[in-house]
């Protein structure tokens, strides 16, 4: 989430979103990973939340690769997919609703 503001930041880590302190990990991991084009891949795996798991399929685009800070080669991949957050078990307030 970009530009950071420091007060939105502390309320989306707080209790009404992603309670940082009781779920301090999101985690994606790859179960299959297809190529799709020259530099796209679909992945498909598993996506922890806020202490829950689904499977979520999300499409990739490789931006480059470099060393990593012992020497070992590294990869990047950069994403964006939409999530429905009351499936991942946070609560959608009415505040939230109308806007």
């Amino acid at each position: 989430m970009t530009p950071p503001t420091r007060k939105r930041d502390q309320h989306l880590k707080g209790p009404d979103f992603f309670n940082v302190k009781q779920f301090p990990i999101i985690a994606f991991k790859a179960k299959e990973v297809k190529k799709t084009g020259k530099d796209t891949y679909e992945a498909t795996g598993d996506l922890t939340l806020h202490g829950v798991t689904k499977e979520l399929k999300i499409q990739a685009e490789h931006v480059g690769t470099g060393k990593g800070m012992e020497g070992e080669e590294r990869a990047g991949f950069e994403a964006s997919f939409k999530l429905k957050r009351s499936d991942f078990g946070i609560e959608v307030h009415d505040w939230a609703r109308r806007g």
